[in-house]
């Protein structure tokens, strides 16, 4: 019988230790009850004038988890404008001031 095999791709901050502030990446594979990990990356010599394969494919599911778990570590995109929560928070706080701002000057919205 066959077992289910799950790619899990996960990214936690490391504590602060003398001014070091960085992510770390681990990534393991569960099949039924058994664990292989990944192992730490080893680069080589590029080749010349030629495309290379990438280090690692992973699914959408994966790549959000991953998006997730860097938000969670504190990072946001550079550019960009921002996340669908933070545009909604953004809407609602206009309406409010309009609101506030409607009752202050006694005007009725319509």
């Amino acid at each position: 019988m066959e077992h289910e095999c799950d790619f899990i791709m996960r990214a936690r901050r490391e504590d602060m230790v003398l001014g070091a502030d960085s992510i770390k990446l681990y990534a393991f594979e569960k099949r039924g009850r058994d664990y292989s990990v990944a192992r730490f990356l080893q680069l080589e010599p590029a080749p010349k004038n030629r495309p290379f394969d990438p280090f690692i494919s992973i699914d959408r599911r994966t790549a959000q988890q991953l998006m997730d778990d860097f938000w969670d570590c504190g990072l946001r995109p550079s550019e960009g404008t921002g996340s669908a929560g933070a545009m909604a928070a953004t809407q609602k706080h206009l309406q409010d001031m309009t609101t506030i701002a409607f009752h202050a000057l006694k005007i009725r919205s319509g």
